[in-house]
């Protein structure tokens, strides 16, 4: 239990007094309950108020006076679990690495770039840097370029071709642009994929110690069928 100390003004009324506290004394259970999901804050005239932060994926939010529990708005959403979501239709990123033995096999064997969307979306393919972190030896190739393409390396080609000449068989890092494909059919509920669109598979790099890292802009349509 905290002290309470009591002093009494010289010049008032012996009934009449002032009560303090000592410094760190008074614990929660002292304290007068509290609404369960409500917080102290200085309100109007500095007086203590207690605000409800508890409403369901809100966040607490300053505006130079006050302090309120607000909304996510715009083109983001954030759960009671604190994971943001944001909208669909918003420009996203993903990023792959693939090692030495994967870029020699990925004419057989497409890497996935980005996963297939749910049924009735479709991944609109925006541009794609290729980064090729160079080992010890380069990699050799022979008409094999390489592109961004829907499902498999059957599928539609979203990206433009991106010749592997200077490329995939430079002898230093190397970084090369691809970009989207005008006009193409785009495939719903389809992944994207890197394949290579060659007769034959990359080879060289027996050390295997070079990777190929993708960095890829989407975005994810709704069809509404």
């Amino acid at each position: 239990m905290g002290k309470i100390v009591h002093k009494r003004p010289v010049d008032a009324p012996s009934f009449i007094g002032a009560m303090t506290a000592d410094a760190n004394s008074i614990s929660n259970a002292e304290l007068a309950d509290m609404t369960r999901g409500t917080v102290k804050v200085g309100g109007t005239s500095n007086a203590p108020t207690d605000l409800d932060a508890k409403t369901s994926g809100q966040i607490l939010v300053g505006d130079a006076t006050d302090i309120a529990s607000v909304a996510v708005s715009g083109d983001a959403t954030l759960s009671s679990a604190g994971a943001v979501t944001l909208a669909e239709t918003l420009i996203k990123y993903a990023a792959v690495s693939i090692k030495a033995a994967q870029v020699k096999a990925i004419r057989a064997t497409p890497i996935e770039l980005v996963a297939a969307p749910a049924a009735g979306k479709v991944l609109e393919f925006l541009s794609a840097v290729l980064m090729l972190d160079y080992g010890s030896e380069v990699f050799t190739e022979s008409s094999d370029n390489l592109a961004v393409k829907y499902t498999n390396g059957s599928g539609a080609a979203a990206s433009e071709t991106i010749e592997s000449g200077s490329f995939i068989d430079a002898a230093a890092d190397t970084v090369i642009k691809a970009e989207a494909v005008k006009d193409t059919i785009m495939v719903v509920a389809a992944a994207l994929v890197l394949h290579n669109t060659g007769d034959g598979e990359i080879a060289g790099n027996a050390s295997e110690d070079s990777v190929l890292r993708v960095k890829v802009a989407y975005r994810v349509h709704t069809t509404g069928f």
